[in-house]
This record gives structure tokens, C-alpha cells and sequence, in this order.
């Protein structure tokens, strides 16, 4: 059986870049405690748009390779549509790094090396459609680089909020005392909260929140020194989670 070598290498394609779009949607979770508290635009899209602009940015690349592979009527694949489809496999691996480096690793600037890696990547793919006279390639590819540098400013925004908020934060308690269903404050602003949850929450520059069980044996506990915010945290009837922060 004569096989089709664009047909194979086509499918093949198609199924490296669905493997890698669903490994990227793994890492992305937008209902985080941590992703929630973030300072985002308010110009940010919503995380549907997100969805759909992912999905436009696979068709686009996935044309793209089917235009290059179907290029020659002679059933043979070129060296640059190769080495187009190695960048797009490239591109898609670097697409989930920053889903897992954003979202898994809180990394903002570990993300925005990411996002201008991707972007220069399909810089050069249309540097090199252009002196092809590929017209339409590069038409396709024009949305992915806007988005990518919405992507870009979102994560820029962000960084900056975040670092201001962070010079904001006044000094933490470094203690914290349980009395019934009162928190107070052993040291820092001395104030008191009702708390009516099983779980106290802390975190360090809006890193991972930590939970203290406040049923415990022990009636109070020690903050590390860098703590910059401390909450409630709710839980359901069977004594887990979902986690939902209640500002004290």
C-alpha cells in the first residue's frame, strides 16, 4: 500500500499539537485561590475568550503546515515546510512550559521569557514566509502575534501591580492566637477578627496559600517573617476542599 507521505506527516501534525494543547489546558487552572487574588487589567480578557483565541491560534498554525505540506503537487515535502512544522511543535511545547510556569510555578517572569521566546519564534516564521512570497502564511500568522503580545502587556501588568502591591503590604503579625472563634493579632496591628472556619490561610508575596488547622491541639501559632497576608479559609460540609478565601 502506497502511502501518502504529506497525509501521514499531516495527521502526525495534527495529533503532536492536540497531545500538547490538552497538556497545556492540564496546567491552566483560572479557578485558583492564587490566580483569583491576582491584580489583574481590568481590561483582561475573559477566560473564554482565552479559550477561543487558543483554538483560532492551532487552526491558524495547523493551515499553515497543510498549506506548506500540500505546496508541492509532486507529493514531496520541502526542508522549510520540515522546519516550519519543527517550529510549531517547538511553539506548542513552549505554550504549555508557560501554562505550567504561570499557573504550577508562579513564575511571572519565568512566563514572559516564555511569551518572548514565542514570540520571536513566529517572527522568524514570517521573516521567512515573506522572503518565500507566501502571502497568505503570513496573513494567518499576524493574529498569533498580536496575541501573543496582548500576552505579553497582561504579564507585564501584572508583574508591575503585584510588585507595587508587595511594597504596600504593611509589616505581618509574627504571631497569630486562637481564642474560641476569635483571631487576634499577638503582634502587628493588634486588631481582632471573628473566624467561624476550621482553617487559617497565610502566604509569602501572593505565592501558595498555606493552611493551619485551627481545631488543632495547639491554640496558636507561629507566621513565618515574611508573610505579607494571612485569611480564612472556607470548607465544605465533609471537611475538605474546595478552598474559598474570606477576607478578615
Amino acid at each position: 500500500m502506497d502511502l501518502n507521505p504529506q497525509l501521514v506527516v499531516m495527521v502526525a501534525v495534527l495529533n503532536i499539537v492536540l497531545i500538547l494543547g490538552f497538556i497545556s489546558q492540564g496546567f491552566v487552572d483560572v479557578h485558583s485561590i492564587w490566580y483569583q487574588s491576582l491584580r489583574r487589567p481590568d481590561w483582561q480578557p475573559s477566560p473564554e475568550v482565552f479559550m477561543i483565541m487558543w483554538l483560532l491560534i492551532y487552526a491558524l498554525l495547523l493551515l499553515n503546515c497543510w498549506i506548506l505540506i500540500y505546496s508541492d503537487k509532486e507529493r514531496t515535502i520541502s526542508k522549510f515546510a520540515y522546519a516550519y512544522i519543527i517550529g510549531v511543535i517547538i511553539f506548542m511545547g513552549l505554550n504549555a512550559l508557560w501554562c505550567y510556569t504561570f499557573f504550577q510555578l508562579h513564575s511571572f517572569l519565568g512566563a514572559l521569557i516564555i511569551n518572548v521566546t514565542m514570540l520571536a519564534l513566529i517572527a522568524i516564521t514570517i521573516w521567512m514566509f515573506t522572503r518565500l512570497g507566501m502571502n497568505i502564511p503570513i496573513i494567518m500568522s499576524i493574529p498569533i502575534i498580536l496575541w501573543l503580545c496582548v500576552a505579553i502587556i497582561m504579564t507585564v501588568s501584572i508583574m508591575n501591580d503585584e510588585n507595587v502591591d508587595n511594597l504596600k503590604v504593611p509589616p505581618p503579625p509574627t504571631e497569630v492566637h486562637l481564642e474560641g472563634s476569635t483571631l487576634k493579632w499577638l503582634a502587628g496591628s493588634g486588631g481582632e477578627v471573628r473566624i467561624t472556619s476550621q482553617l487559617v490561610c497565610f502566604r509569602v508575596h501572593r505565592g501558595p496559600w498555606h493552611y493551619v488547622d485551627t481545631n488543632g491541639p495547639a491554640s496558636s501559632f507561629q507566621l513565618p517573617q515574611d508573610v505579607t497576608e494571612c485569611g480564612v479559609a472556607s470548607i465544605n460540609a465533609a471537611g475538605a476542599g474546595p478552598f474559598q478565601l474570606a477576607e478578615l
